[in-house]
């Protein structure tokens, strides 16, 4: 039993580390979007 839950909380983990890294990354091309466009300059992401 003891090996399932930690089986599940590896999994959870992974979930979360996913997440938070494409949140911090959704964050950055925002910020970098509004820096672009302050300076009068578009941003092209490939």
């Amino acid at each position: 039993m003891e090996d399932g839950f930690l089986d599940k909380v590896e999994e959870d983990n992974t979930a979360v580390q996913t997440w938070f890294e494409m949140t911090q990354r959704e964050k950055g091309i925002v910020w970098l979007k509004d820096m672009y466009q302050s300076c009068g300059t578009s941003l092209v992401l490939v």
